[in-house]
């Protein structure tokens, strides 16, 4: 079991939308973790000290102050501590023996003490109300995206605008999140979907929305236009997956959860539990200099796949996200990370002395 400390701030905050998700389920009583972690009333009587509020809550609010003291006084106590950063960009703080988690980020920035967290969302075939099915193997292979894909001038200028506005604030001190490249994704998005599109090997199925989530406020229209997103993931083999606003792509988990092959575009991006899933048996990963002959890539993967390895690779990674990605499967894994990684070398000083 897995002694947290979570400090004297956390009783009055626990409803915070910046609270550690796996604070959060530890609260809601999730029966797989109780057996996994413990919260105790001491940092002397706990293994790990745990942030409860993610950095950039104290780091907007002027508590800078309690955030630093918080970390030094467990450090000094010769505890590790396990940070939370949210947000599309998040925030690095390199120090040892501070482990962080995070929902992107660029994988040759990041350090060997950074974890990457999935977004947690409902079920999509309980939102669809379907039944999981294997697609059977094609000639052609059928690819689905339906999303934010802008390749207009107008757009481009918008979000280069937006990209010196973000780092302008960065630079004054009013944003403490990690620096950002210019990456019009909308704008690239459209580019490689129109290169995979003109080729006729390739069944592609793309709806292009100009604006995120076609720019609809309604509920009604959230959820119409989530069905026609989930339909079209639920109906194709495959499902193209590239970076968003942050470096990460929550379209690739929700391919996973439908039992859906992802073409990922490596964009620097870190996958979760890279120690313990090979995630090269569960998508095709086209690194960005390989862009230019996406369409040979996809036909290489494709055709390498029998048709019982490609209707076996569907089930696997549903049962991949099951097992990996829901919130309670997420933080038992995490658990291992946490022993292998916080506990291990300190059992082992302890052990030498």
């Amino acid at each position: 079991m897995i002694k947290l400390y979570t400090g004297n701030v956390y009783d009055a905050l626990q409803d915070t939308s910046y609270t550690h998700p796996l604070l959060q389920f530890l609260f809601q009583g999730f029966k797989k973790l109780t057996p996994l972690y413990e919260l105790k009333d001491s940092l002397e009587n706990a293994d790990i000290a745990i942030l409860p509020l993610a950095v950039e809550y104290f780091q907007t609010r002027d508590q800078k102050n309690y955030l630093k003291s918080f970390i030094s006084s467990a450090l000094e106590n010769n505890k590790p501590v396990l940070l939370f950063s949210t947000g599309d960009f998040g925030t690095t703080i390199k120090r040892k023996n501070l482990f962080t988690l995070r929902l992107g980020g660029f994988d040759s920035k990041l350090d060997g003490q950074t974890e990457i967290m999935s977004p947690f969302f409902e079920d999509p075939l309980l939102f669809l109300n379907k039944e999981f099915k294997v697609l059977s193997k094609t000639v052609s292979p059928r690819i689905g995206f339906v999303g934010h894909a802008n390749g207009g001038a107008l757009k481009f200028i918008k979000e280069f605008v937006l990209f010196v506005r973000g780092n302008a604030i960065r630079v004054i001190g009013n944003d403490s999140t990690d620096y950002q490249h210019f990456y019009p994704s909308s704008y690239y998005r459209q580019f490689y979907l129109k290169r995979i599109q003109s080729n006729k090997e390739i069944v592609a199925n793309f709806i292009f929305r100009k604006k995120y989530r076609a720019g609809v406020v309604t509920e009604q229209d959230k959820r119409v236009t989530s069905i026609a997103f989930y339909d079209n993931i639920y109906e194709n083999q495959y499902v193209f997956c590239m970076r968003g606003n942050g470096n990460f792509s929550v379209r690739f988990y929700e391919t996973l959860a439908m039992g859906r092959i992802p073409i990922v575009i490596n964009t620097d991006c870190r996958l979760p539990f890279t120690s313990q899933i090979n995630w090269k048996e569960h998508c095709l990963i086209i690194e960005k200099h390989e862009i230019g002959i996406v369409v040979e890539k996809i036909m290489e993967f494709h055709n390498a796949l029998t048709d019982d390895h490609f209707e076996l690779l569907q089930k696997r990674n549903r049962l991949l996200w099951q097992d990996y990605f829901t919130k309670e499967s997420y933080f038992v894994h995490y658990a291992k990370i946490i022993q292998e990684q916080c506990l291990t070398d300190r059992d082992d000083k302890k052990n030498k002395k």
